[in-house]
């Protein structure tokens, strides 16, 4: 895991602190069963497999004002024989439109460390590490009771070009990701949620020898999650 991804998990955590004083602390922590369709898609063919791993997301709100939100999300490429995608991010996000702590509208800026399995249809597939500044913009809205409808959408706005061992230079690198979906407070401090994820990165590569080319991954599908807030 990146150092810079810790560095910034610490950095927003800090920079919430003085928040912390002025207000009430809320918080949540869900672990979630995303069920996911992952595809690769190069100019050497297509791989697809459909497999489901746990995840979990953590975050803390101060004075209902800034956020920090950390999440850990995978997919399982066993039947690809190759080590999991798994895509790690950290953010810092402020309401800018608060009309409770269920319904509100927050911009931020984060960071993202995700690693997936490449392949040029030959050789074994590569594990390539995608890190970089990330944009966020994230809602909630109360619907009728003690249910919401949330989302977000996440834009990957500086990617930094990975080097494989073998010398093959990944670049052009960008992502996205968006996911929407309902939670139910279920019961005093109990959550349940469910809706559908979606994580996509396109990208270039180009051969210590031999021809660039590009390709692209996408990781999406339905999760169902059982979280606790304070």
């Amino acid at each position: 895991m990146s150092r810079r991804f810790h560095a910034f998990l610490l950095f927003a955590l800090l920079f919430a602190l003085p928040v912390a004083a002025a207000g009430p602390v809320d918080g949540e922590l869900t672990l979630y069963w995303w069920q996911t369709d992952f595809t690769r898609d190069t100019d050497f063919g297509d791989v697809d497999t459909d497999n489901g791993q746990p995840g979990f997301q953590g975050q803390l709100w101060f004075g209902n004002k800034v956020g920090v939100r950390a999440s850990l999300f995978s997919a399982d490429l066993e039947d690809l024989n190759e080590d999991d995608a798994e895509f790690r991010s950290a953010d810092i996000l402020v309401r800018v439109i608060s009309r409770a702590d269920n319904t509100y509208l927050a911009l931020g800026a984060g960071y993202e460390d995700a690693e997936f399995s490449e392949s040029d249809g030959v050789l074994t597939p590569v594990k390539v590490e995608a890190t970089g500044i990330r944009a966020t913009a994230a809602a909630r809205v109360g619907l009728v009771g003690v249910v919401q409808a949330f989302g977000h959408y996440t834009e990957l706005i500086d990617v930094d070009d990975f080097t494989e061992p073998g010398g093959d230079v990944y670049d052009d690198m960008d992502g996205r990701e968006y996911e929407f979906g309902v939670v139910w407070d279920a019961a005093p401090f109990v959550d349940i949620r469910a809706g559908y994820r979606v994580v996509k990165f396109d990208y270039r590569r180009t051969p210590l020898v031999g021809t660039p080319y590009g390709g692209e991954i996408k990781t999406e599908g339905f999760f169902a999650g059982v979280g606790v807030h304070f």
